[in-house]
């Protein structure tokens, strides 16, 4: 039959769902290390974060350059 509830297995399948459950709520909560602002006319936009916090950090681990290093270009 299965397995009962507090069994090391399912401790263990519980703590696993848990960390995952974590470590996305840690990456979706975090600041954006990355963000752009466009001007258009005499207008400011601001681009989504999420967005452009992904390309951000895409271009860094392709490149292996450092935030500081992207903006310098």
């Amino acid at each position: 039959m299965g397995e009962d509830i507090g069994s090391e297995g399912e401790v263990g399948r519980v703590a696993e769902n848990l960390n995952e459950l974590l470590t996305f709520y840690n990456a979706a909560a975090r600041e954006p290390v990355f963000s752009c602002k466009y001007l258009d006319g005499d207008e400011e936009y601001t681009c989504d974060s999420i967005l452009s916090d992904v390309v951000g950090v895409w271009i860094t681990e392709l490149t292996g350059m450092s935030r500081e290093d992207i903006e310098g270009v």
